[in-house]
C-alpha cells in the first residue's frame, strides 16, 4: 500500500505548475521580443549562441527538483513491516508532600519547587520505567495514574502546589495506601513508592502502611526536605507574612528524619536526607535500577516503511543538473546543429 504520511504537504505542488505558468508566459514573452528585430530565422542565425529550449529545459529541472522534494517533504511511504516492542522496567509510585509546610524555605528556594525540580530530573532519567504521581497533605489523591508518557508526567509536577488540596495537614500513611493501590500488575516486578515529605505526620499511621506495602512486594524510600533546625512558613497569601498559631507565634516547621528513618525501614526502603545541594533522588534511584525488571509490555504492530530518500536524491541530482545546465548554446556545438542554417545569404534569397 502506497501513501504519504504528510500528505497536507501535497498542497505545494501547486507551486509547481505556478512556475511552469510563468516559465511559458516568459518564453512567450522572449521570443517575441526578438521577433520585433526582423524575421525569425534571421534573427536566429545571427545570434549562434541563442538557444530557444535550452532555458526550457534548465527551467524544467529545477521545477522537478522542487517537485520530487515536495514529495519527499509528504514522506511517501509503500509496503508494511510487523515490529514488536518490549519493554523492561519497573513501576514507581512519587508521594509528594503539598503540605504548607512544603512552602519552608530552609531548602532553596522552597522544600516544594526543590522538590519539583528534582523529580524532573528524575523523570528525564527514566527510560521503560512506569511512573505515577501521588499528591497529598490531610488527604492524598492520584495527581498522574501509572504511565509511560514522562512529558505529561513532568507538565504535572510543575503544575503541583498546596492550592490542589483544601485538607491541609500531613498524612503520610494515605499517601502509602493510596500509591500502594495504585501499581498497575501483581507480578514479581520492581515496585517503588518515594516519599517526598517534611516528615511532619499528622495522623501517625504510616508505619502500618508501610508495612503492609512491604507484604506487596513494594519497596519505600524517603526522602527528607527540610532541616531539623526548621523555617517558618510563608503564608499561602504571598503577603510576605508567615503563618502563626492560634496564639499569635510564628509556626515553624522542622524535619522529622526519625521517623522517615523508621516508615523506610518498615518496607525494606532507605532514607535519604534531601539539602540545598542534592535532594536525594539520584542515590535512590541507583537503589531502585537494582530491582528486578520484567518484561511488562510486548506490543506488535504494522508501520509503513519509509521510502522519502528515493525521492530527495531524485531532487538533488535533478538540482544539479539544473544548475551545471547552460542557457545558451556554445558556438563550437553549431556543427552539430541538424536544423544548421549554412549562410545568411540562403535565408536573404528565401525572402525575396
Amino acid at each position: 500500500m502506497f501513501r504519504f504520511a504528510n500528505h497536507n504537504f501535497l498542497y505545494l505542488l501547486l507551486i509547481c505548475i505556478l512556475f511552469i505558468v510563468l516559465l511559458l508566459f516568459y518564453l512567450r514573452r522572449r521570443k517575441s521580443s526578438i521577433k520585433k528585430f526582423g524575421q525569425w530565422d534571421l534573427v536566429r542565425n545571427l545570434m549562434p549562441q541563442y538557444a530557444r529550449n535550452l532555458p526550457l529545459y534548465k527551467a524544467l529541472f529545477i521545477i522537478g527538483s522542487i517537485f520530487f522534494l515536495i514529495l519527499a517533504i509528504a514522506r511517501p511511504q509503500f509496503g508494511e513491516r510487523t515490529e514488536t516492542i518490549r519493554k523492561e522496567g519497573i513501576e514507581i509510585m512519587i508521594a509528594l508532600d503539598i503540605s504548607n509546610s512544603m512552602l519552608a524555605e530552609d531548602i532553596a528556594p522552597s522544600r516544594l519547587e526543590r522538590s519539583k525540580y528534582a523529580l524532573s530530573q528524575l523523570i528525564d532519567k527514566l527510560k521503560n520505567d512506569k511512573l505515577g504521581l501521588v499528591a497529598f497533605a490531610g488527604d492524598a489523591f492520584i495527581q498522574l495514574p501509572m504511565t509511560h508518557d514522562y512529558s505529561a508526567a513532568k507538565l504535572f509536577v510543575s503544575t503541583i502546589s498546596p492550592d490542589l488540596i483544601s485538607e491541609q495537614g500531613t498524612s503520610i500513611g494515605s499517601a502509602i495506601s493510596l500509591a500502594s493501590t495504585s501499581f498497575t500488575t501483581d507480578s514479581d516486578i520492581g515496585k517503588a513508592i518515594i516519599i517526598i515529605t517534611d516528615g511532619e505526620d499528622h495522623e501517625g499511621n504510616a508505619m502500618k502502611a508501610a508495612k503492609e506495602a512491604h507484604k506487596k512486594g513494594i519497596q519505600i524510600f524517603t526522602i527528607g526536605m527540610g532541616l531539623e533546625k526548621g523555617a517558618p512558613i510563608p503564608s499561602p497569601r504571598q503577603n510576605g507574612e508567615f503563618i502563626k498559631d492560634e496564639a499569635g507565634n510564628t509556626v515553624i516547621s522542622k524535619l522529622n528524619p526519625t521517623y522517615l528513618q523508621e516508615v523506610a525501614s518498615a518496607a525494606n526502603g532507605t532514607y535519604i536526607q534531601a539539602s540545598n545541594t542534592n535532594v536525594g533522588l539520584d542515590d535512590i534511584f541507583s537503589e531502585i535500577n537494582r530491582l528486578n525488571t520484567e518484561t511488562y509490555e510486548s506490543t506488535e504492530f504494522t508501520a509503513h516503511a519509509e521510502q522519502y530518500q528515493y525521492f530527495l536524491a531524485i531532487s538533488i541530482i535533478l538540482l544539479i543538473i539544473g544548475i551545471l545546465f547552460p542557457e545558451r548554446r556554445h558556438t563550437s556545438w553549431a556543427k552539430y546543429s541538424i536544423f544548421k542554417v549554412d549562410n545568411q545569404e540562403k535565408i536573404l534569397k528565401e525572402n525575396e
